[in-house]
């Protein structure tokens, strides 16, 4: 299943338009076996997260994906991304250079004795 939709209100900080702005596309992969509740996003290191829901619905795991829009200049194309699962499970990928990562893909859930880089892989 194929899960799309645009997160317009990316822009985390302002709601008018900032000089320079562009638009990056994320596709995220649910390669998990659970289903991903929430996605968030924040400037690298702010701790101040954008919650998008996965338009009423759960982002099933076993391959299923979205495609997010999110705004950003150029000097602020790190972020930091937080996943929450059904289950509660929460992961966070720091530093995620959305102006040069095109697709965030979730292999696990849950952090059973893997290290946190191997739950998470992005292009």
């Amino acid at each position: 299943m194929r899960l799309s939709f645009l997160f317009a209100s990316m822009s985390l900080f302002s709601a008018h338009a900032i000089a320079g702005e562009s638009s990056y596309y994320l596709d995220l992969v649910n390669a998990s076996p659970d289903s991903l509740e929430s996605f968030a996003i924040a400037s690298a290191g702010s701790g101040d997260y954008v919650v998008a829901s996965f338009a009423d619905q759960a982002l099933r795991g076993g391959g299923s994906t979205a495609t997010l829009r999110i705004r950003s200049v150029a000097a602020d194309c790190l972020r930091d991304i937080r996943l929450t699962f059904v289950t509660g499970y929460t992961l966070v990928q720091r530093d995620f250079n959305v102006c040069h990562r095109q697709r965030l893909t979730i292999k696990r859930s849950k952090g059973e004795d893997v290290q946190p880089t191997s739950l998470l892989s992005g292009r």
